[in-house]
């Protein structure tokens, strides 16, 4: 009984072993798999996390593009708004100075017309009327012709009379001093 209470004693030895065993080969296999489903929730954790910053990165995005974008609009807006009034002013100015153009045409018409008695009053008496035909063709006469006549006029306006026949103002011709 000794032999069969070893052997049980033995079996039930070996029994607790495997069942020892067993039961921490058990908790390896569930360590292991806890491990595993530990490192699967950390990468599904960080993959969260990667896409959540990436979704924030996104928007951050996003958003910075449209302020710059409505700045430029804005900008772009200003421009446009100064181009329309600079474009009203230059267009206001243009009419300003179309009346005055047209007031001053008017004006200076409606004075030279009132004055123009008296302009016609202060004219000197035409005395003669002089007229020169020259051919069309020549320009060298032409030239000489338009200096000598713009010559005499200039003489004639300060008063020195440059005619042939020179007269006193008795109206007899001056005594000649030539040794004749």
């Amino acid at each position: 009984m000794e032999t069969e209470q070893a052997l049980h004693a033995i079996s039930e030895g070996n029994r607790l072993s495997e069942v020892e065993m067993h039961t921490a080969q058990q908790e390896i296999e569930q360590k292991t798999i806890l491990e595993k489903q530990a490192s699967v929730l950390k990468v599904q954790i960080q993959e969260q996390a990667d896409f959540l910053e990436a979704q924030v990165l996104d928007a951050r995005l996003i958003r910075e593009k449209q302020i710059h974008q409505s700045k430029l609009d804005a900008k772009e807006k200003k421009k446009r708004l100064q181009m329309a009034l600079q474009e009203k002013k230059m267009d206001q100015e243009r009419m300003r100075q179309d009346i005055r153009n047209q007031i001053n045409k008017e004006d200076l018409l409606r004075r030279l017309i009132d004055k123009s008695a008296d302009i016609a009053a202060e004219m000197p008496d035409i005395q003669e009327l002089k007229v020169l035909q020259t051919n069309q063709d020549d320009i060298n006469f032409n030239s000489l012709s338009t200096f000598v006549t713009k010559i005499l006029a200039v003489a004639e306006n300060f008063g020195i009379p440059l005619t042939g026949s020179q007269k006193t103002e008795d109206n007899t011709a001056p005594i000649s001093t030539s040794d004749n």
